[in-house]
């Protein structure tokens, strides 16, 4: 009996030491990098404090100011979690506050939410394996004029299969309502429900880097390609689907092509055009295009268009409907 009472005194001592020594290693890691980050010019503000003895790790991070002055962006949260377990060193569990605000160069954007968390794998504790953000009640508004909410948001992520630094996406946002300013925008005649039933997309994106810390704290993982496996989005009698392959040149303009299928697509373009998307001069000739598609397709509602993009123009078929959407971030 004395030597299982040693035995288990000595168990419990070995684990408290090595739980401490990575609790250690932790707390110095994120101190480290909130330092680092000032001394490469940011706002870098935090608390940390770590607990959860025996089996996790949880890092508390209260008061947190971080902002790039290069990009113009910023992210300010009044607490933030992040949760391993002690024998899952690649696995962590993200948790944010119910409100937190992001800001760009041109907008902040408060978010609100239930329940906002996220759950992160690693293959050596730095590139990135798989990740999803969920979150309940998400509430998004800007000091642009636009916001949004949904019931339930899931975003997933995770490797492709056999292509390097290639990442599957799935998107989905149950009951997205967009705010009041958005609806009187879209909808001038208020006559479309105010929520879109479904709002879901299939993807896989390919970066110049793999996803990682290091990518991400140098800006090396440069979005070169998208492939649309599905866009669904459901509103009222309105519906739209979208597939294709796009590349991007270095100034981020795309080239390739994309189909849409389209269900009630008149209604759509007078949405487009009074939106500003399509501008009034090019309004009747792409309405005259659009009409000889759809009498092809043998359905005066509906119809299946090629949209290409090259030399940085976009091209309805062999005709020309303006500049090419430029997609850069930071």
């Amino acid at each position: 009996m004395r030597n299982l009472v040693l035995v288990i005194l000595a168990a419990a001592l070995g684990w408290s030491a090595y739980w401490y020594l990575g609790v250690n290693n932790r707390e110095t890691a994120l101190t480290n990098w909130f330092d680092e980050r000032e001394q490469a010019g940011w706002v870098a503000q935090s608390t940390v404090n770590l607990r959860g003895y025996p089996n996790r790790y949880d890092a508390i991070i209260e008061g947190i100011e971080l902002a790039d002055p290069i990009t113009g962006w910023a992210w300010y949260a009044p607490r933030f979690e992040l949760l391993q377990m002690s024998y899952q060193r690649n696995h962590f569990i993200a948790l944010w506050p119910e409100t937190q605000t992001v800001k760009t160069p041109y907008e902040r954007i408060t978010i609100n939410s239930d329940d906002m968390r996220a759950s992160v794998v690693f293959h050596d504790e730095t590139e990135l394996s798989r990740a999803t953000l969920s979150a309940k009640s998400l509430n998004l508004h800007s000091t642009a004029g636009w916001g949004a909410t949904t019931q339930e948001f899931v975003l997933a992520l995770r490797e492709t299969d056999g292509v390097e630094n290639s990442y599957d996406l799935g998107l989905n946002a149950n009951e997205l309502t967009p705010s009041n300013t958005i609806m009187r925008h879209l909808d001038h005649a208020g006559i479309l429900p105010k929520t879109f039933q479904t709002f879901r997309m299939d993807a896989s994106a390919t970066f110049s880097d793999k996803l990682s810390q290091a990518s991400f704290e140098s800006n090396t993982a440069k979005l070169q390609s998208v492939k649309l496996n599905d866009i669904h989005i459901a509103w009222g009698d309105l519906a739209l689907r979208a597939t294709g392959n796009i590349s991007l040149d270095t100034e981020g303009y795309p080239t390739g092509k994309l189909t849409i299928r389209a269900t009630n697509w008149e209604q759509m373009l007078d949405i487009a055009i009074g939106s500003g998307a399509v501008r009034e001069s090019e309004a009747s000739a792409i309405r005259t295009a659009l009409k000889i598609f759809s009498a092809m397709s043998g359905n005066r509602n509906e119809l299946e268009i090629p949209l290409n993009f090259k030399d940085r123009q976009t091209n309805l078929g062999p005709i020309s409907i303006g500049d090419a959407p430029r997609i850069k971030f930071p």
